[in-house]
């Protein structure tokens, strides 16, 4: 999170007895896919939020 408090954040529990019991996201096999499109949808919400905060402290630095 590094410093991101408000960001969600949730633990991965994969069982300790007979496996990991969840649900599937995205079709069998394609795991993968969706992961590269999440991680890259990411980087562009990662992106915004950094021109924020360069906006803001621009501002504070100006005033």
């Amino acid at each position: 999170k590094l410093g991101i408090h408000g960001s969600p954040t949730c633990t991965l529990s994969f069982g300790e007895n007979g496996g990991a019991v969840g649900y599937l996201v995205g079709e069998e096999g394609r795991g993968l896919n969706h992961m590269f499109t999440m991680m890259n949808e990411a980087r562009h919400k990662v992106g915004i939020q950094g021109i924020g905060v360069a906006e803001r402290a621009c501002q504070h630095a100006l005033a």
